[in-house]
């Protein structure tokens, strides 16, 4: 009542600045989530999404060269039932595979996971902080 304001007044001021307070973080959740819904899309997903092709391409092509080299020494020595080098040439491969994915810097699926449960984390808190603001 010292600047002329009714007690009421003071009130709605108060109660005004809360709303504010609470529309603000709110916002600012909201921004957060789609700037982290946008990176997801233009950098994660694209990225994956690409490295998936190219390893599969690389896949498809190295295991046709295999393929042809098994027929063609199996024709050669036709005793043999199964190679160990059948056996060995695929860990290679497939350890070929997991090192591109690691020189093009592609996210292993532990790491999107992980993403994932930061953000929904993240995202319980600020709903927290939202409803403690608003009560």
């Amino acid at each position: 009542m010292s600047n002329g304001k009714t007690k009421v007044e003071e009130t709605k001021v108060e109660e005004t600045k809360e709303f504010f307070v609470v529309r603000t973080v709110k916002k600012v959740a909201d921004t957060c989530k789609d700037t982290v819904n946008r990176y997801n899309e233009k950098y994660v997903k694209k990225t994956v999404d690409s490295g998936k092709e190219l390893s599969e391409k690389v896949k498809t092509n190295a295991r046709k060269a295999l393929d042809t080299a098994v027929e063609k020494g199996k024709k050669i020595v036709p005793d043999v039932k199964e190679l160990t080098i059948v056996k060995k040439a695929e860990e290679g491969l497939n350890n070929g595979m997991d090192a591109i994915r690691g020189k093009i810097n592609l996210p292993s699926r532990t790491d999107i996971e992980t993403l994932t449960l930061a953000m929904e984390n993240l995202d319980r808190k600020m709903d927290a902080v939202v409803e403690k603001r608003a009560a």
